[in-house]
């Protein structure tokens, strides 16, 4: 019984371990200024879409991009203000969101 408790708890809280076609990301400088390096676990095939979200869920910027092979990405940052902001990378299949802070320098 506890098993199964802990088992219902560790999926409520997304605890679960990634599927291995989930996405996973990285991002550097962090805090940024005037760009910010995404960083991919895995060379990325196809279409992708980079987002950025205000704190309270308000989508800031949207871009589409197709991929050939890459592993890292460069985001312009330098036209958002001081702050801190949700960055969501996703395909068809998964997606991964990571908090930013974007400070001037």
């Amino acid at each position: 019984m506890k098993r199964h408790v802990l088992l219902l708890i560790l999926l409520a809280l997304g605890a679960m371990p990634l599927l291995a076609g989930d996405i996973q990301i990285k991002l550097y400088p962090n805090p940024a200024s005037s760009y910010v390096t995404v960083t991919f676990d895995r060379e990325i095939t196809g279409e992708f879409t980079i987002e950025v979200f205000s704190v309270i869920g308000n989508r800031i910027e949207k871009q589409v991009i197709q991929a050939h092979g890459e592993k890292t990405f460069t985001l312009n940052t330098s036209d958002l203000p001081e702050g801190v902001y949700m960055l969501k990378v996703s395909d068809s299949k998964s997606s991964d969101v990571k908090r930013i802070r974007i400070q001037p320098l």
